[in-house]
């Protein structure tokens, strides 16, 4: 996804300490177009649901949705990586030892209203070969995104799949919290 106002494609500008603003094109995962506009993953985490529906909790430290073949990853965007990557393997102990029908996943989608999207290129560039989808102006604080984003959390079951909105007031402990978070409750 690409701002088509932002002539510094491809190079990000080296000078900026914003990450967000050296840069406004981003390499996202897809996954349906709907009536309010493309959905686009942005977070994948294990998580659990308890069997009346009610009680859930995901691994925030974690998320599935990042995409491997961004060529503009930085040290930075490596070292995030590799945390969710170490956030996994110890919510996946958590998990593994849930039983399957309290198996889930939350996730989250961006929601790209149709009228932000000027142009698609579905062939890409020298740099990235997938689709690129051009863009007004972003938004400083949530780029071309609508204000409201669309929440799943579902168990993994094949032929017994339950849903739910997750509402924040009946989210459990199962996982751990990121350090800030433990450390702003004290």
């Amino acid at each position: 996804m690409r701002d088509a106002n932002d002539d510094r494609y491809p190079y990000p500008d080296e000078k900026e300490k914003d990450k967000g603003r050296a840069r406004r094109w981003f390499v996202y995962s897809f996954d349906s177009c709907r009536h309010d506009g493309l959905h686009i993953l942005c977070r994948r985490c294990l998580a659990f649901l308890d069997d009346d529906n009610v009680a859930w909790d995901y691994a925030e430290c974690m998320n599935d949705s990042t995409t491997h073949n961004n060529p503009w990853r930085t040290e930075e965007d490596e070292e995030i990586i590799n945390a969710f990557a170490a956030a996994r393997s110890e919510a996946m102990t958590i998990w593994d030892v849930l039983p399957e029908k309290n198996r889930a996943w939350f996730e989250m989608w961006l929601i790209l209203p149709y009228e932000s999207i000027i142009d698609i290129d579905e062939k890409g560039d020298e740099w990235f070969e997938g689709p690129h989808i051009y863009v007004n102006d972003f938004d400083p604080v949530r780029g071309p995104f609508r204000e409201y984003c669309r929440l799943k959390l579902a168990t993994i079951g094949r032929w017994s799949s339950r849903q739910t909105d997750p509402d924040l007031k009946n989210r459990v402990a199962k996982f751990p919290r990121p350090k800030k978070a433990q450390e702003d409750s004290k």
